[in-house]
């Protein structure tokens, strides 16, 4: 944890026993890194969740979040190849809407992408509304850690 401290400009805005947040921009645009750690084995997983902060109507954020993230799954494709790319109704009345950004602002769609092609690391990312929020997330997590189960009750 301290190396990765020492190496991020800025200070983090919130640290834990476990992991670390900092304010970041991934490809131009404004996010949190959340950073988890394991005292043996040390990162294990980098998430980033896009900042969704905008003034705009709900409908104009969705597809300027959608833009953003296939903007980044471009970015993450060109260093670990094409993901398995999956638009994932969640309601039957997806197919009613005018695009994916709508379907997925009324939450009845959620679209993901997954890279299997690499041995070390897993990655994924979706865009998808939770709890009336549009979230947009990409998630780097070692496929070599396995979280030690925990004894007692």
């Amino acid at each position: 944890m301290e190396t990765v401290k020492k190496t991020e400009s800025g200070e983090p805005i919130e640290t834990d026993d476990g992991g670390l947040t900092y304010e970041v921009e991934i490809c131009g645009n404004p996010a949190n890194m959340y950073l988890y750690f394991d005292d043996d084995y040390g990162l294990y997983q980098v998430i980033y969740n896009l900042d969704a902060t905008s003034s705009a109507s709900s409908d104009f954020k969705t597809v300027m979040l959608l833009s953003e993230y296939n903007t980044i799954v471009e970015k993450v494709s060109e260093k670990y190849g094409t993901p398995e790319h999956k638009e994932i109704e969640l309601d039957s009345m997806a197919k009613y809407c005018e695009s994916t950004a709508e379907a997925i602002s009324l939450g009845y769609m959620t679209v993901a992408d997954v890279w299997n092609d690499n041995d070390r690391t897993e990655i994924t990312g979706y865009i998808s509304r939770i709890d009336y929020e549009v979230e947009t997330l990409i998630a780097f997590k070692s496929k070599n850690f396995s979280k030690p189960v925990e004894n007692g009750f």
